[in-house]
């Protein structure tokens, strides 16, 4: 007998947009890049801010501008 788990199935579908969207505001033409506290970074916090909103999470910064 197996137990069900306790956590959610991933949604593989999100994971891809988000991989190929952040690919997309990254990418500088030979890698992937988000220099601490730069523009690409800011242009990634904004993607999974709007992303976690959507789904009517509380999204919240740290004094080292984290999202948790």
């Amino acid at each position: 007998m197996t137990s069900a788990s306790p956590f959610p199935s991933p949604d593989i579908a999100l994971a891809e947009r988000l991989f190929t969207e952040l690919h997309a505001l990254s990418f500088d033409g030979s890698g992937i890049c988000r220099n601490s506290y730069g523009e690409g970074e800011q242009r990634a916090h904004d993607l999974l801010r709007h992303t976690a909103e959507a789904f009517g999470l509380r999204v919240a910064t740290d004094a080292a501008l984290n999202l948790s």
